[in-house]
């Protein structure tokens, strides 16, 4: 009696250890769904846009300003022997 019910333990046990195989493979084995929700491609290759057009527009009021500024402290002469 004791020997009938170690194996049917044993084959109980086998079994078991069988389906669990077979279902972590199946799962595993399956393709994971998307979780992330943000996914941007960056491209190694280029550089990234800085400043965006208001504040090229800025830098180049203040670089025009600069320019008027200093002419006139540093007038171009109006003849070649000034």
């Amino acid at each position: 009696m004791k020997e009938y019910f170690l194996k049917a333990r044993i084959t109980t046990f086998l079994i078991f250890l069988l389906s669990a195989s077979i279902t972590f493979i199946t799962i595993s084995g399956q393709p994971k769904p998307n979780t992330h929700t943000y996914v941007k491609d960056i491209k190694t290759d280029t550089l990234p846009n800085v400043f965006n057009e208001n504040q090229g527009r800025l830098i180049e009021s203040k670089l025009r300003q600069e320019a008027v500024l200093k002419f006139a402290l540093h007038e171009v002469p109006t003849t070649k022997k000034e």
